[in-house]
């Protein structure tokens, strides 16, 4: 009955051998997937517009609120940070999500990590150089405006009310803090974070004060 490809038909154990050279169409050569790894890679060092991200990184993997995370999306692609990490990636598909966050999630690399996995991608990023430091009020945390800053840098964000918990405080660099004139004792996560990384992106485009600096960071939230 009929012929065609069968298992001992051209092509599998039983058949012939392919000519030197050929390859299935559906195989991507080595060097072609390399290229494309590369290009990948050099994509996302840049933003929609084509222009360089920052070398910071957002870690937002202890917030959960909805309109925070969405309201941390808008902020960190607006001023074009190398990435966003999340502890629910799934977020980004509810239509609340999109309403806060106006599409930016659609030109921002983002990434979900955990909060129990946290700890392990803050060291992975301390391996690749970045100083990890976290917007939290600590008996050593700096006010933003004196703090040094510069260089690569993941900033670290508390839960919403409890902040940063402390197996994640003896992980980090560096803690920083807004300064407050009123009497509210702490500034919404979301807005903390929107004050660090604009301090960030200052210092990067030698802003007043900024000395040359790439860094950010600000207070607890």
């Amino acid at each position: 009955a009929g012929g065609g490809a069968g298992p001992g038909g051209p092509g599998h154990g039983g058949g012939p051998a392919l000519p030197p050279g050929r390859l299935q169409t559906k195989i991507t050569p080595f060097d072609a997937l390399e290229l494309a790894v590369g290009e990948h890679r050099a994509s996302r060092q840049l933003n929609g517009l084509g222009r360089a991200r920052l070398p910071l990184y957002v870690c937002a993997s202890l917030v959960d609120k909805l309109p925070n995370v969405a309201g941390l999306c808008r902020t960190c692609e607006v001023m074009s940070v190398a990435g966003l990490a999340v502890g629910n990636i799934k977020l980004v598909n509810e239509v609340a999500f999109n309403a806060i966050a106006v599409n930016a999630q659609d030109w921002l690399p983002m990434e979900e990590v955990r909060p129990e996995d946290m700890v392990g991608w803050l060291r992975a990023k301390r391996r690749e150089g970045y100083r990890l430091v976290g917007l939290e009020q600590t008996g050593d945390s700096v006010s933003i405006e004196a703090a040094d800053l510069s260089g690569p840098t993941v900033v670290v964000l508390g839960r919403e009310k409890e902040g940063v918990p402390v197996p994640v405080l003896q992980e980090l660099d560096l803690c920083v803090e807004i300064p407050q004139l009123g009497v509210t004792r702490s500034l919404n996560v979301h807005v903390s974070a929107s004050v660090a990384v604009w301090e960030y992106a200052r210092r990067c485009m030698g802003g007043p004060g900024a000395a040359g600096e790439q860094g950010p960071v600000a207070a607890r939230a």
